[in-house]
């Protein structure tokens, strides 16, 4: 119970502003989304090459049983349940609707929608006053749910207000989970300053490592680390950004 509310306030996000949209969220070099809620519904865009398939599990840090997860491949768009760890997600009821899938140059734009709520007690609820949401991604050539490598992770989502109105998505993404001997660690829309800094704290709540950041993508050694589970702190100029992994 105890690491129960650690981690929930841990991952809990500082943001001042609550939005109803994630902006554009970039998981990797072509892959990408956009998760925009209302007061009844949720629409989620997803962008990528369309000789892949790609997948998003919400509310969660990792493919612990009974997450919601989502994905497109040769069958189409699935609702799916996670099944535990390396263990292809079993599918669900179909809650989401295709609104489009269009490919253009290669590249496939796909947008569905749902309700906040579905209608299996493992799909996430939405809501339109979250200030921060957890992301899990995965994406390649076959669909495989087993350990990817580098072409999967997760995210953790916080929303700010730009300047002239337009939303600007700040994130951090880990990558791969677990990880063995380097963590990569990718920011969006993060002011580099001189006192951005990444720490790892372990699930006991002790700072492990401690260093500058001062590139949006920066690969930590984590080799001398025990296994288990740590969290990751981001602290930069335009606020805080946490996220967890897992060291194998």
């Amino acid at each position: 119970m105890k690491l129960i509310a650690l981690i929930s306030l841990f991952l809990s996000c500082s943001c001042i502003m609550a939005q109803t949209t994630t902006g554009e969220i970039i998981f990797i070099d072509d892959f990408s989304a956009n998760i925009t809620v209302d007061d009844t519904n949720v629409t989620l865009t997803l962008i990528g090459d369309e000789t892949r398939y790609v997948s998003v599990g919400f509310g969660v840090t990792s493919m612990t049983a009974g997450g919601d997860i989502v994905s497109y491949d040769a069958t189409g768009f699935n609702d799916r349940q996670f099944s535990g760890i390396g263990i292809t997600p079993s599918t669900d009821t179909q809650d989401w609707t295709v609104v489009s899938n269009e490919v253009t140059a290669g590249l496939r734009t796909l947008v569905v929608t749902r309700p906040l709520a579905g209608s299996d007690a493992s799909d996430y609820t939405f809501d339109p006053g979250a200030t921060s949401l957890d992301l899990v991604w995965a994406y390649g050539s076959t669909l495989n749910f087993a350990n990817h490598g580098n072409n999967r992770g997760t995210t953790n989502v916080s929303l700010t207000l730009g300047d002239q109105g337009e939303i600007v998505t700040r994130a951090i993404t880990l990558y791969p989970i677990p990880a063995e001997n380097t963590l990569t660690l990718v920011l969006q829309n993060v002011a580099l300053k001189n006192q951005t800094s990444v720490s790892i704290i372990s699930s006991a709540g002790i700072l492990v490592k401690k260093q500058p950041l001062t590139q949006e993508l920066t690969h930590l050694d984590v080799s001398k680390l025990p296994q288990g589970m740590y969290f990751v702190k981001v602290e930069s100029a335009t606020g805080n950004l946490n996220s967890v992994f897992i060291k194998k």
